[in-house]
């Protein structure tokens, strides 16, 4: 979707996901502004980062877990040290205090004032850990709670579905890592990221095909691995709240176990794919997906399938692929809600806040 598009669909009355679009329009302008801010807090990361460093704890729901969890895999290779999701109802329900010395915490929410997380980040530091708040809202109760603030600055985001926050979210994970690298193994270059998103942005028509395949189904599974696996859970979570429907996510290895038997024909199954250490189960998979007769649907770079192939913009490494596939995949929602006859600004029983405790 052009950025002149989008924002010539916000606002007009009746038109199915306006607020969704002109967000999704935004994000151009919102990655070249975060790329352009970085430098301040990237330094103060890299001033407040634990020496020793023990290890990267990372705290988030939702979306914002699946930007973690892409996060996670770029900081582990940057650092050398592990890195792992944390449980907050270990703070917020459980009471348990943990000795966090060396460790960099790190907690995501876009308001920055779901409570759970807020709460977590505070026992977090109180437990010794060096913390850092991935935010939209610099003056939120998280950003108070952190040594560091990495501030999204995308602005008022006012549709359901998070479009430009999570984009903006996955690039300040790319910038932190590439702040804090240690082995030169996920540089950023920022004109490129630039270019592919906004190339991204532009080609919208290219998810149609795809929206036609997934708009009359009611379960679709979704497929990915390394940094591409959370954009296989962000695309199963963005059409859970845009249509309604069942969508399952899993890694390349994992679908091979129990969830196999959910392969259809008549089941759409996506793949998130970019050249790298994992093509190979991807290939893998498709080909054990085609003896079953289920054609799959390859997001990216392309590979020998019976399904669709959807391009992604961009001579991007794998590691800076998602920030740009996070674009498709909110197309994609799009494309499908409005084809199924549901506004995705405005899904049933969701609000824009979870305040979970």
């Amino acid at each position: 979707m052009s950025g002149a598009s989008a924002a010539g669909g916000a606002g007009v009355e009746g038109v199915l996901g306006a607020a969704m679009a002109a967000e999704i329009g935004e994000t151009p302008a919102v990655v070249d502004a975060a790329l352009a801010a970085a430098g301040e807090w990237t330094a103060a990361l890299r001033e407040a980062l634990p020496v020793p460093l023990r290890g990267v704890a990372l705290t988030a729901r939702g979306s914002s877990d699946h930007a973690a969890a892409y996060g996670r895999v770029l900081l582990e290779q940057a650092l050398g040290v592990p890195a792992w999701s944390t449980a907050p109802s270990i703070a917020t329900r459980y009471g348990l205090a943990t000795r966090l010395d060396g460790v960099l915490a790190i907690a995501v929410s876009q308001s920055g004032a779901t409570p759970e997380i807020v709460t977590a980040l505070e026992r977090q530091r109180a437990g010794g850990a060096v913390t850092m708040a991935i935010t939209n809202d610099p003056g939120s109760a998280l950003a108070l709670a952190a040594d560091a603030v990495a501030p999204l600055g995308a602005g008022v985001e006012t549709a359901v579905p998070a479009t430009k926050t999570f984009t903006a979210t996955l690039l300040a994970f790319a910038l932190a890592a590439a702040a804090v690298d240690r082995s030169g193994v996920v540089p950023l270059d920022a004109a490129a990221v630039s270019s592919a998103v906004r190339a991204c942005i532009e080609d919208e028509p290219a998810v149609l095909p795809l929206a036609a395949a997934l708009a009359s189904a009611d379960v679709c599974v979704h497929l990915g691995r390394g940094p591409l696996l959370p954009v296989a859970r962000e695309a199963a979570l963005k059409l859970i709240e845009t249509t309604g429907t069942a969508q399952l996510a899993w890694s390349t290895v994992d679908v091979r176990h129990g969830p196999l038997a959910l392969a259809r024909p008549d089941r759409p199954v996506v793949l998130q794919h970019a050249r790298g250490p994992v093509s190979d189960d991807a290939r893998e998979v498709v080909a054990l997906l085609a003896e079953r007769g289920v054609p799959v649907h390859v997001v990216g770079d392309p590979l020998d399938s019976d399904g669709l192939h959807i391009p992604v913009p961009g001579d991007l490494p794998e590691h800076l692929r998602p920030l740009v596939h996070a674009v498709r995949l909110q197309q994609l929602s799009l494309a499908v809600a409005r084809a199924r006859g549901i506004d995705p600004d405005h899904p049933a029983g969701l609000s824009k806040v979870t305040a979970t405790a």
